[in-house]
């Protein structure tokens, strides 16, 4: 599998797991860990009103993300960063 539809995959993972209605944005990038050992980090920036991910869905994330990679051949680690989007309020007073 190519490098770019792995990383759709995992993305597609992660966003299944939280719920679409809740990811505005889904990213997986390759990086390093504190070991130099390769890693794929899947950032989810959830929506303002999203709920709270439980560690029973970020458990779940990182298990199927390592299934999946490890059936790929693939030997990097996943990783998940949770960022929350912010709120940007237009004041239309005068």
């Amino acid at each position: 599998m190519i490098e770019e539809d792995i990383r759709k995959e995992l993305a597609r993972i992660a966003v299944s797991e939280i719920g679409k209605k809740n990811v505005a944005s889904a990213a997986v990038e390759p990086d390093v860990d504190f070991d130099d050992k390769e890693i794929l980090q899947i950032t989810i920036v959830l929506k303002p009103e999203a709920p709270r991910v439980s560690g029973e869905t970020y458990s779940s994330i990182l298990l199927k993300a390592h299934d999946f990679l490890f059936e790929q051949n693939d030997t990097r680690r996943p990783t998940i960063a949770l960022e929350r989007a912010h709120v940007t309020s237009v004041s239309t007073a005068k």
